[in-house]
């Protein structure tokens, strides 16, 4: 499952999700 979470992030912040580290944050828990 942690594969999938942080494969989640690193999509998001490739999609430009970095510049809401609010929502990265949420995402990571």
């Amino acid at each position: 499952h942690d594969i999938a979470r942080m494969y989640t992030i690193l999509r998001e912040r490739e999609l430009g999700i970095s510049q809401e580290p609010g929502a990265t944050e949420v995402k990571e828990k």
